[in-house]
């Protein structure tokens, strides 16, 4: 069987309204384990990199049609074979899969934010607008609801980061003494990315790249994001 002629099969399998399939449909499986992992379809995007309009649809419309590619993200988060998450096996029970979630290590999506959409303004808590051309990415580490990702678009950061490395940044977590830093600095638009340092009161900030000038210190500053990981691909 081919994968065409299996998904066919699947597809009327799945939306067939008949009592059994109705006890373990889609649409009422999404919504169960949305409510035991107490997610909201925002959170759940975020954590999938499945659109939130995708997953209202699949969770109130029990003859939605998705596809593949909204399946597998879903199917791996959760932890599911396919046919677990959309009805045709059976989800192992609440108590054995709390358990089985909780000794998994599961992947965080955040978004990949282009820097003309982050506001750069000093009154703003979250630094950044998600649009619909905006890509995710997955990240082992935990991070906050808020937490977004650069891309280094050439060497101006070398020789920490290489053009390409992703940057990913919480604007949740504690500043300590020689984090990287995303910040406004001294009532600036511009964001920058910077190595700050602590010392009592004062903060400076260091240029990643020796070229672009000497650490200086700040007074007024705004603080879009620490960094907690980097990411960089050596072979394409």
């Amino acid at each position: 069987m081919n994968e065409t002629t299996r998904m066919q099969f699947i597809k009327s399998r799945v939306f067939r309204k008949n009592n059994d399939l109705k006890k373990y449909s889609l649409s009422g499986n999404l919504r169960k384990l949305m409510k035991n992992y107490d997610l909201d379809a925002p959170e759940l995007s975020r954590k999938s990199g499945i659109p939130v309009q995708t997953i209202n649809r699949l969770r109130r419309d029990e003859e939605s049609n998705p596809t593949l590619a909204s399946l597998i993200p879903l199917a791996a988060y959760f932890h599911l074979t396919l046919n677990e998450l959309i009805g045709l096996d059976e989800m192992p029970s609440d108590a054995t899969f709390g358990k089985m979630i909780t000794q998994k290590l599961q992947a965080n999506f955040v978004p990949l934010i282009k820097m003309q959409n982050l506001k750069t303004n000093f009154e703003t808590n979250i630094p950044y607008v998600v649009t619909s051309n905006d890509s995710f990415i997955a990240t082992s580490i935990k991070v906050s609801k808020d937490a977004f990702a650069l891309t280094i678009s050439s060497d101006v950061l070398v020789p920490l980061f290489r053009e390409g490395t992703i940057l990913i940044f919480d604007p949740n977590v504690n500043t300590n003494n020689k984090d990287v830093v995303l910040a406004l600095l001294n009532n600036s638009r511009s964001p920058k990315i910077r190595q700050i340092f602590i010392d009592n009161d004062d903060h400076y900030f260091k240029p990643i790249n020796p070229e672009f000038g000497k650490m200086v210190q700040c007074e007024e500053y705004k603080l879009l994001g620490v960094m907690v990981q980097a990411q960089t691909n050596y072979r394409d």
